[in-house]
C-alpha cells in the first residue's frame, strides 16, 4: 500500500525505515543518513535532497519528477528502472551506482563521479546523457573503447 508523505524536511536525521512505495511530495532531506535505505517504487515529485549519506540506498523503479539532488553520496546505490524528469544533479558521488534499465536522455551529469557505473550489456541508458570529455572517456572504457 502506498504512504502520501507530504511539505516533509528531514534534517540531520537517520533513515532506518523501509521507504519503499510512498509518494513524497514537496519534500526536503537535509545531510540525512540513509546508508542503505529503501525507497523503491516510490514516486518522487519537488523533492529535494543535500548532502545526504545514500551510500547502497535502494531507489529501484522510482519516478522523480523536479527533484534537486545535490553534494550527495549515492556510491553503489540501485538506481535501476528509475524514470528522471527535470532533474538537477550537483556533485554527486555515484561511484558503481547501478542505473540498469535507466535512460539517462538529457540527463546533465557533469560535475558527478560516476567512475564505474552498472549499466545494461547494450549500453543503452547512455542515449542522450550529457557529460563531460573526462566522463566521456570513462564512459568510452565501458563501451569497450581504447584511448590512446
Amino acid at each position: 500500500s502506498s504512504v502520501l508523505i507530504s511539505n516533509f524536511c528531514a534534517r540531520n536525521f537517520r533513515l532506518s525505515e523501509l521507504l519503499d512505495d510512498c509518494y513524497f511530495s514537496r519534500c526536503e532531506f537535509l545531510s540525512v543518513k540513509g546508508v542503505g535505505a529503501d525507497f523503491h517504487e516510490s514516486l518522487l515529485k519537488e523533492v529535494r535532497m543535500e548532502e545526504c549519506g545514500l551510500s547502497f540506498a535502494n531507489f529501484s523503479g522510482t519516478r522523480w519528477e523536479s527533484a534537486i539532488w545535490n553534494a550527495c553520496d549515492m556510491q553503489e546505490s540501485y538506481l535501476a528502472d528509475c524514470r528522471f524528469k527535470k532533474m538537477e544533479w550537483k556533485g554527486l558521488n555515484l561511484k558503481r551506482a547501478s542505473f540498469f534499465h535507466t535512460p539517462l536522455k538529457g540527463m546533465d551529469l557533469r560535475g558527478n563521479e560516476i567512475e564505474g557505473i552498472v549499466l545494461s550489456e547494450e549500453k543503452g541508458e547512455l542515449r542522450g546523457a550529457v557529460t563531460d570529455l573526462y566522463q566521456a572517456a570513462e564512459l568510452a572504457r565501458l563501451l569497450g573503447i581504447v584511448i590512446k
